[in-house]
């Protein structure tokens, strides 16, 4: 083999893994994006109760689950971003997320904490595949005041 090849094989070697690199790299950026997008694990979160209990919020409702994933996590977060404590009454004390089938459900009651916050949206986490976790903002609204 002549020097002149040696060195152009040792070019696409190199130019195949920053191409490879590229592509991981952009995958892994837009790749959650599109996936929420165009594959959401829960496609319809409705909050049908919102009711105040003290310095507490009772909700409940219903929802559709397009995939089968595991739920990772479940929270909620006021307007700033700080998240708010949820107990969980639909399931006992200290145990996992239950895992939701495939296709319609209902969900609560859960007791949200809000303490000064105007709104309260809720996130689920889920995990589809190795790659990544997927975040899905499930539903927003506004809590009224204690004493209004």
């Amino acid at each position: 083999m002549t020097r002149f090849y040696r060195v152009a094989a040792k070019n696409v070697w190199i130019a195949w893994i920053v191409c490879a690199a590229l592509v991981l790299y952009f995958g892994a950026s837009f790749g959650q994006a599109l996936e929420r997008a165009l594959w959401p694990v829960v496609a319809r979160f409705d909050v049908l109760s919102i009711k105040r209990d003290g310095d507490s919020i009772l909700v409940a409702g219903t929802l559709i689950k397009e995939r089968q994933c595991d739920i990772i996590a479940l929270h909620a977060q006021d307007e700033n971003d700080s998240r708010l404590r949820v107990d969980f009454l639909d399931r006992p004390a200290n145990a996992d997320l239950h895992q939701r089938p495939v296709g319609p459900s209902s969900w609560g009651p859960w007791r949200v904490h809000p303490g000064a916050a105007r709104y309260v949206t809720f996130y689920s986490e889920h995990r589809c595949h190795p790659a990544w976790t997927m975040t899905t903002p499930l539903a927003a609204f506004q809590v009224k005041p204690r004493y209004e």
